[in-house]
């Protein structure tokens, strides 16, 4: 939880929605786990803070973003288009 935190931070200061969804998801993911070894309250409570601060501030994350990357523009020659179509479609 806490690493995918840290690779979503970037996205959350620029405002990215996408960052904010992964932000909610890790969360969740880790109020469970936080619960699931050995009923460890105290940080699904400190977890469930945090999530209860991120869930109101959906609207300041209005920025849409792709979590998978588009195709390149020249994706055209034959070289980038075995690369291209496994990866964007």
């Amino acid at each position: 939880m806490g690493a995918m935190l840290l690779l979503t931070a970037s996205g959350l200061r620029q405002r990215l929605d996408g960052a904010w969804y992964l932000s909610v998801a890790a969360l969740v993911v880790g109020i469970v786990a936080s619960l699931l070894k050995g009923f460890d309250w105290e940080e699904a409570i400190l977890v469930s803070v945090v999530l209860v601060t991120l869930l109101p501030a959906r609207r300041f994350f209005y920025r849409r973003s792709r979590l998978r990357p588009r195709c390149s523009p020249r994706a055209g020659s034959p070289r980038w288009s075995p690369c291209c179509s496994a990866r964007c479609c």
